[in-house]
């Protein structure tokens, strides 16, 4: 398994600072990738889904860096590239321990994230993903 950083730069992305940054743009703002946790994914029907809308580590992570690098990438997929991201999947060493730490990362190919508008909160960072089988209409 590649590092965090590692699974970016697979994925096509910098990462210039991996500690605060959970989201990357390409340079040439054609793709913007999200960093997803395997276990906040809700799976069984299709789509599956993460939502951190009113999540219960909100407070912990609202005023952070890598939150508001986040909202700018989320805004700029929702007005250029319809609301598309690439995935990056993380699984935590420990999800409950605080900050987390990755103990896998890698480019999730075979999903692609889909977000809506009306599930973004651009003043909160708070959102909901759908998380597509890539080339499944």
């Amino acid at each position: 398994m590649a590092t965090f950083t590692e699974a970016y730069r697979r994925a096509g992305y910098r990462i210039t600072n991996p500690r605060n940054q959970w989201s990357a743009q390409k340079d040439d703002g054609s793709a913007v990738a999200l960093t997803i946790w395997s276990d906040e994914i809700r799976k069984g029907a299709e789509p599956w889904v993460m939502d951190c809308r009113n999540h219960p580590k909100r407070d912990q992570w609202l005023g952070l860096n890598g939150n508001s690098i986040r909202k700018k990438h989320i805004q700029h997929s929702l007005s250029k590239l319809g609301g598309r991201f690439d995935l990056i999947l993380c699984t935590a060493v420990n999800p409950l321990e605080e900050p987390r730490k990755i103990k896998t990362a890698r480019y999730w190919d075979v999903r692609e994230g889909f977000v809506r508008a009306d599930e973004f909160d651009v003043e909160s960072g708070e959102f909901r993903i759908e998380l597509l089988v890539r080339g499944v209409p």
